[in-house]
């Protein structure tokens, strides 16, 4: 991601360098202690939470336009005017507890101080997530006062100024809302986790895990970038951040075996959106779908276990068979880790996750599951040398994580405004009238409406903003034509994060091509192609509720097994290969097949699943399979060298 880049290289004053990183590890100290002993009154706290991300953030990410990457007086004047919104919240928080909303009157102080607020936010997101969000940002707010001029059906009355800023910055209808909530709680206690699971070596310890479970088989390094894309991915939450992190590894084994730049960049950036819809974390979008639709965080990782091995399958079918079809070497076990000795190295990180799923399962909440996760994971890396953080690692790990947090808390606070907007002119309403009226009450054709709609607001969009503001439009329709809550959620969700692959604003394909050195638009749409299933899934669990797992487990079962064998048919037809290289026509008979699979029905499933064996046995009759040849000539002094990574860089 640019803004990765922009910290990596920022070299800011020494004075400028050290009170960074007291704010950043002040926040991350606030946020251990208050997920542990207890929140503040819940605008004091998302208030302060947005202060420690701005001021970070006008102190980490300078302007793009600036040509020197350092840190001038205009971001420290910037860092220090974005403690004034709060101040004023904190010293008048009585009167504005109090006050009776859209009643009160709204004093200068109030206007001056939103305007002041709009303006920081606008620019912190301006710099951290690019003018994607902000543009979003200023339609909204443009869409809210000339409603009167538009004409026709997205024509309204407006707001006043009044109770705009009412809304907005005095109430948690707007600013506080939601996203901020989700952000401030939930979303920086995991990030934290997963800073200090980078620092204590887990990162390590879960790629090298990866590479000794896949390494060895063909295709073997585009199989540990998806098993480790969508590790990391499930606790990153931004796909492009973690194309970039996990890419830069990945990306050069899979062109070194062979690969093509664009396949491989291609595969990276699919594996990574993955992880935003992968238990345990999601990316934080399950903590969002939480405060959204108020089912249990248990439930909802339950749920999104099923879609998530489907796509992952489909995936890791799609690299097999295209390391086949190229005749790609098998790489010597040898270049690899053993898995026991790995597995070993895996243990002792088991306490946290166990100590991470127990809480939950008891039913406390995730925040306190969060903190003593996090807890358990310091108290375990004390235990070894290896692991050990001295001081300086504490701090460091801490600061990681406070700068991880930055990006999504100004994200959240940019799409708490729209979501505020679309709330208070009913923009929801309107969309769902249009379905209905468009789709005729035909619930395919309105998830296809729903589909194209979740891809358009979500396109360049990081995942957190994409599914507050597609969840907010898109997903109430369907809850409407009779969907189940947690159906429609999962439906929109995955179109949100699947917008980052889909052209042509492609951004997490577009960021993998940056470190394959390929074609931007060529690995666009190979991440379709080889993304092909989460295209489909969608539909699947709408029409299936099994597959989030939901019902008897024998429906579960009847639900999962065909799917399974329809998503590994779709990457026989998106490969072109199966023991051979299949022609255009067999390609389109194996679409059709696992269609049927995917498609609700035993009797399409049968008849899918003979058609789908008849072809793959006449393919097999004939072709001698030969053993896959070892490759001495591969530099696995260079693989190694490429593939390992210090579990103390961000």
């Amino acid at each position: 991601m640019s803004q990765d880049n922009d910290v990596k290289s920022w070299n800011p004053p020494r004075i400028v360098g050290l009170a960074t990183t007291v704010v950043a590890v002040a926040m991350g100290l606030f946020h251990y202690y208050t997920a542990g002993f207890g929140m503040l009154e819940p605008m004091l706290q998302r208030s302060l939470h947005l202060t420690f991300a701005l001021v970070l953030a006008f102190l980490m990410f300078p302007p793009r336009n600036r040509i020197r990457q350092e840190t001038t007086w205009v971001d420290v004047f910037l860092a220090v005017l974005s403690v004034v919104p709060t101040a004023w919240l904190w010293f008048d928080y009585d009167r504005i507890l109090n006050r009776i909303e859209y009643v009160d009157p709204v004093t200068f102080t109030d206007h001056a101080t939103a305007i002041l607020l709009f303006a920081l936010i606008f620019e912190a997101t301006r710099r951290v997530v690019g003018w994607s969000m902000a543009s979003v940002v200023i339609v909204v707010v443009a869409y809210t006062f000339l409603g009167p001029w538009i004409p026709g059906f997205m024509g309204h009355r407006g707001l006043t100024w009044d109770v705009f800023v009412d809304q907005q910055v005095l109430t948690m209808g707007g600013i506080y809302t939601i996203p901020i909530a989700v952000s401030s709680t939930y979303v920086v206690i995991f990030v934290l986790f997963g800073a200090f699971l980078v620092r204590t070596g887990m990162g390590n310890t879960m790629i090298d895990m990866a590479k000794a479970v896949a390494g060895h088989t063909r295709g073997g390094p585009a199989k540990v970038a998806v098993l480790s894309s969508g590790l990391f991915g499930s606790i990153n939450g931004s796909s492009v951040a973690n194309v970039v992190a996990t890419g830069s590894f990945t990306i050069p084994l899979m062109k070194g075996i062979g690969y093509r730049p664009h396949f491989a960049g291609a595969v990276e950036s699919v594996a990574s959106v993955g992880g935003q819809f992968t238990p345990p974390v999601m990316g934080a979008a399950a903590f969002i779908m939480v405060e959204m639709t108020g089912i249990p965080y248990i439930t909802i990782i339950t749920a999104a276990a099923i879609p998530a091995l489907l796509y992952y399958t489909a995936l890791l079918f799609a690299v097999h068979f295209e390391a086949a079809r190229l005749g790609l070497p098998v790489l010597p076990a040898e270049s690899w880790e053993r898995v026991k000795r790995v597995f070993i190295e895996l243990i002792p990180f088991a306490f946290p996750v166990a100590i991470l799923l127990y809480v939950l399962i008891a039913g406390r909440s995730p925040i306190m599951a969060g903190f003593w996760a996090l807890t358990g994971l310091i108290a375990v890396s004390m235990l070894r040398k290896k692991t050990r953080l001295n001081l300086k690692g504490f701090v460091e790990a801490l600061e990681f994580g406070a700068r991880n947090a930055v990006v999504i808390a100004v994200t959240c606070a940019a799409a708490g405004i729209v979501i505020g907007n679309v709330n208070a002119l009913g923009i929801g309403i309107k969309f769902a009238s249009a379905i209905f009226s468009v789709s005729g009450g035909v619930q395919f054709f309105a998830l296809l409406l729903v589909m194209f709609a979740s891809l358009l607001l979500g396109m360049g969009l990081p995942t957190s903003a994409a599914y507050v503001i597609v969840a907010a439009v898109t997903a109430p329709p369907l809850v409407e034509m009779g969907v189940p809550v947690l159906s429609a959620h999962f439906f929109v969700l995955f179109f949100a994060c699947i917008s980052s692959l889909t052209p042509p604003v492609a951004v997490a394909s577009y960021a993998a091509a940056g470190v394959a050195h390929a074609d931007p638009t060529r690995t666009g749409f190979t991440g379709v192609r080889l993304g092909i299933a989460g295209f489909l899934i969608p539909f699947l669990f709408v029409y299936w509720p099994g597959l989030l797992m939901e019902g008897h487990w024998t429906n579960i079962l009847i639900a999962v097994v065909p799917a399974f064998i329809g998503v590994a048919g779709l990457a026989v037809a998106s490969i072109g290969w199966l023991f051979r290289r299949l022609n255009i026509g067999l390609r389109l008979i194996y679409f059709v097949c696992s269609f049927m699979m995917l498609m609700p029905g035993v009797g399409t499933d049968i008849a899918g699943g003979v058609v789908m064996a008849a072809v793959a046995l006449y393919l097999r009759r004939g072709v001698k399979l030969e053993a896959p040849k070892q490759v001495e000539d591969i530099n696995v002094e260079l693989l190694v060298d490429v593939g390992s990574v210090d579990a103390r860089e961000p």
